[in-house]
């Protein structure tokens, strides 16, 4: 069967319950994690010379290992077991984000950093629910071609 012909036939069923539900949940935990945490500080730029003994500039910003996600931070170790979860879950559409668009934010300066945290969260938001709307249209097709198979005998 052609990729066109797949194509065709999985976007026939959209409306699969399965999908859906799949798709609204993901959307609900990541849209909860995002909503549970306290926005970041705003951002420092830190210039040689700036720290003193008696205070150290520091940019929350560019802390290492931190991701900022819709002016959020996200640090694997910190997180709670459903962001974990979810972050593993997603790490397919995670890595389509990253080679999508990183080139695109990282190729100039074109938004701030806070935007670019936005994007990142959006594009989280959208390729994760895809990619959960796609398992449920996958599972359900092959639930209703085990069903059909098994009516027949």
């Amino acid at each position: 069967m052609s990729v066109i012909r797949r194509s065709i036939k999985v976007l026939r069923m959209w409306n699969r319950p399965l999908a859906l539900s799949l798709a609204a949940i993901h959307a609900g935990v990541l849209l909860l994690a995002f909503a549970s945490k306290q926005p970041m500080p705003e951002s420092r730029s830190c210039k040689p010379g700036d720290s003193t003994p008696e205070s150290i500039c520091f940019d929350s910003w560019t802390a290492a290992g931190v991701s900022v996600l819709a002016d959020r931070p996200f640090h694997f170790s910190y997180e709670a077991l459903p962001v974990k979860a979810l972050m593993i879950g997603d790490l397919p559409a995670l890595w389509v984000i990253d080679l999508g668009i990183e080139p695109f934010l990282a190729s100039g300066k074109i938004m701030s950093r806070v935007t670019e945290s936005y994007v990142a969260a959006v594009c989280w938001l959208v390729f994760g629910s895809l990619q959960w709307w796609l398992s449920g249209v996958y599972l359900s097709a092959r639930r209703s071609k085990q069903r059909s198979a098994s009516s027949r005998l």
